[in-house]
Parts: structure tokens; C-alpha cells; sequence
């Protein structure tokens, strides 16, 4: 199980959020990995519990499905990740097969602590949760890179002579930059949820994609 380096690319983590579908609230707590150039690479929404945070769908471009779930760990610090919630033996399994080689991966790797938590799903190793031992990313580094695609994409956004008079005098455009990066998560938060939507039935069968 290969995990890629994530140096130069952009992570974008929002902590807070409820399910999407729920009158005036907003999307889940998610989590997204970007190219240099704002592309998303790879995306996780996931339940946020006191004891575990489960993920609930997960896409990922070739090379970046293990890449995001570690990242996640890394995040959820001893809290731990885990695969959705099965409610009983009998609900129907949402887990994809590449999903589950990854969660099977990681739980015969030296890297976590896997903990069981339940005994609903038929293999072991999705009744677990998964704790990672030392930190693997440097995340912070991810989360400012993020910044400076909002700033490159602010810039492009101008014209010629917008572009002059902000080389000129920056400390005049924080506001506009700070509208513009609010209206840019805005944009991305419903781009991760496009990438994401119908992974089970669609993004599974494509080669290279992970969902879950």
C-alpha cells in the first residue's frame, strides 16, 4: 500500500458540518486534497463523534485512496477513523471492494493501532477503528499551500490593470482577497460534494477511483 507525498499540494479540512440533506444545515465535515493547480485529487466526508469519526463516502484519484484515509487519521489524532456505520449484520453494505483492501491494508500495517469498536460487518477488520501511531504529514505546510492557490486564483481573476495597482500597493486588496476566499471555499465545498456524489454506483467502477 503506496502512500504518496503530498508535498506542494493543497488540503482543504473542515472540521464542523451536519448531513447536507437536513433543513439549514450544512455539508459534512470533509476533507479534500488538491493539486498545485486546485484540482481535487481525492475527497472524504465523514460523522464526527467524541469516540470515532466514521467515513461516509470517500473518492479518490489513482495513487491518493490510502493518501486520504492517513490523512484523516493523522487528523482525528487518537480519536481514531473508521469505516461507515453498518446498523446491523443484515443492513446492506455500502463498502466498495477497494475500499476494503485499503482498510484491510492499514489494518495489518505497522503504521496504526486498530481497535474494534464493533461486530456488524463480516470481516474483522471493518469493525475497527484505526489510530495512527506518529504524525506522517505535515499538514500544516498542505493547509497553507491551500492559501496560496486562493491567492494565485484571486490574482488570475484580475485584469491587467488590477494586477498593477495590487503589485503595487497589496495591503489594499486584503479585503477583496478575504471576500474572494470565502466565496472560493463556497465553490469548493460544493465541488468536493459533486465529486463525491454517486461514488458507490459510478466512481467504483472506474479504474483508479476508490469510494466508499
Amino acid at each position: 500500500m503506496a502512500i504518496r507525498n503530498i508535498d506542494g499540494l493543497g488540503l482543504y479540512f473542515k472540521r464542523e458540518g451536519f448531513h447536507p440533506e437536513k433543513a439549514g444545515s450544512s455539508y459534512y465535515p470533509m476533507l479534500a486534497l488538491l493539486s498545485s493547480e486546485g484540482d481535487i485529487l481525492a475527497a472524504i466526508v465523514f460523522k464526527r463523534f467524541d469516540t470515532v469519526w466514521h467515513i461516509e463516502n470517500v473518492v479518490a484519484t489513482a495513487g491518493f485512496g490510502p493518501t486520504i484515509y492517513q490523512i484523516l487519521m493523522q487528523l482525528s489524532g487518537s480519536v481514531g477513523v473508521a469505516p461507515c456505520r453498518k446498523k446491523s449484520k443484515s443492513a446492506k453494505e455500502l463498502i466498495v471492494e477497494k475500499s476494503k483492501n485499503i482498510w484491510r491494508n492499514f489494518h495489518g500495517s505497522s503504521l496504526v493501532v486498530p481497535v474494534k469498536i464493533g461486530s456488524d460487518y463480516s470481516e474483522d477488520y471493518l469493525n475497527c477503528k484505526f489510530i495512527l501511531k506518529k504524525d506522517a504529514f505535515n499538514l500544516e505546510s498542505a493547509q497553507r499551500n491551500l492559501g496560496l492557490i486562493i491567492a494565485r486564483a484571486y490574482f488570475g481573476s484580475l485584469n491587467f490593470l488590477a494586477r498593477a495597482k495590487l503589485l503595487k500597493s497589496p495591503d489594499n486588496y486584503d479585503d477583496e482577497l478575504e471576500a474572494f476566499a470565502r466565496n472560493y471555499i463556497t465553490q469548493l465545498e460544493g465541488a468536493i460534494m459533486s465529486f463525491l456524489e454517486g461514488s458507490v454506483s459510478v466512481h467504483a467502477k472506474k479504474e483508479g477511483v476508490y469510494s466508499s
